[in-house]
C-alpha cells in the first residue's frame, strides 16, 4: 500500500491556523504509519481545504463548516 500525501490549505486572514494545526496533529496521531507527507499551506479567501493524494476531500466553502 502506498503512503498518502495530505495537503491542508487554510486562510490566514480568518485565523484558521489553529484548526489546520489541530487537524494535522489528529491525522498524524491516527494515521502516522500511512502518511508520507502533510503539507500545510497558508492562503486567503476564507478557505479551508483538505486534499488527499491530489483529490479534494473537504472544502469549508462547500459545506460551510470545518471538518469534524
Amino acid at each position: 500500500m502506498s503512503k498518502i500525501q495530505i495537503t491542508i490549505e487554510f486562510c490566514t486572514m480568518w485565523n484558521h491556523l489553529p484548526k489546520a494545526v489541530s487537524l494535522t496533529e489528529e491525522l498524524v496521531n491516527n494515521f502516522k504509519t500511512q502518511i508520507e507527507r502533510i503539507t500545510v499551506i497558508p492562503s486567503g479567501g476564507g478557505i479551508f481545504n483538505v486534499d488527499v493524494n491530489g483529490e479534494r476531500i473537504f472544502s469549508r466553502k462547500e459545506v460551510d463548516r470545518f471538518p469534524q
